[in-house]
């Protein structure tokens, strides 16, 4: 703590953030190893649905030799890269694919396993990656939650109501970091409003404020994270071969050009799009 200046918050996920706006509230400096805002805006709007993107990826990874390993939580980022392997390979290219998960995900998701079980091999996960990549290639869930926004108002939610997620972002989202951090929050509060005028798309509500922090701020550390862990020998070698499979621009272009689509009314529809391309499949 002692080494974060007054305006960075000793607080995870926020000591980690990586700005890919213009304006820049990284404590550390990291390199950025990913698109940056303005790349992204430069880019024309390739007008594809959710479903279009998401079968346009499956597709890609086909590519990828030897065998697939996919992280499968039960939750829906994962069950949605799940959904799309079995939509769009064909038998034989599933017969390599592996679904990484345990007794959680089978209970978050028991109907679904059941669709796992009759097309593809499963292992139980640990979190030892790197003897899965000396396999082949891992894909996993990661980006959704920044594609889609952000459960950080979670707790606002909890203490005011669900109602707040539509509330603005000028009346509610100062009282979230200044419950993170008394001492540090409301100045990193101030940074991030320094990036509002960079989003491409009007931020009205706290889920749109939200989503925009965890788009521009998180994307870097999220992509990175698995190296956190302790078990690596060799992260050089493996870490290439896993693969994100919301690490594209076509979804973050549909992020940025699909905001009013994520959500509806409730808080129950959140990844509405994801939620109906499984439906789409599994009936």
């Amino acid at each position: 703590v002692g080494h974060l200046g007054p305006r960075a918050m000793p607080k995870y996920p926020f000591y980690s953030t990586v700005s890919r706006c213009k304006y820049n509230a990284d404590p550390f400096h990291n390199k950025l190893m990913v698109e940056t805002i303005e790349e992204l805006v430069a880019q024309d709007n390739h007008g594809m649905t959710f479903s279009q993107v998401t079968d346009k990826r499956a597709v890609e990874l086909m590519a990828l030799p030897e065998e697939i390993f996919v992280m499968w939580s039960g939750g829906i980022d994962s069950t949605i890269v799940v959904t799309a392997l079995l939509r769009n390979w064909p038998k034989q290219e599933l017969d390599r694919v592996t679904v990484l998960c345990n007794t959680d995900s089978i209970r978050e998701y028991p109907g679904f396993f059941k669709f796992i079980a009759k097309n593809c091999r499963t292992e139980v996960i640990h979190s030892r990656m790197e003897e899965f990549l000396q396999r082949g290639y891992v894909v996993t869930g990661e980006l959704g939650d920044q594609v889609f926004g952000s459960d950080m108002p979670t707790e606002l939610m909890r203490r005011l109501g669900e109602h707040v997620l539509w509330e603005p972002w000028q009346d509610v989202a100062h009282e979230f970091f200044y419950r993170m951090s008394p001492e540090h929050g409301p100045a990193m509060y101030e940074d991030y409003c320094q990036m509002v005028p960079e989003s491409p798309v009007e931020l009205i509500t706290v889920r749109d404020f939200f989503w925009w922090i965890n788009f521009t701020q998180k994307w870097q550390h999220i992509k990175y994270r698995l190296l956190m862990s302790d078990t690596w020998n060799d992260p050089k070698k493996y870490f290439p071969k896993v693969k994100h499979f919301f690490d594209t621009v076509d979804y973050q272009l549909w992020s940025i050009h699909n905001h009013d689509k994520k959500i509806k009314g409730t808080l129950a529809s959140y990844k509405y799009p994801g939620k109906e391309y499984v439906v789409e499949y599994t009936k």
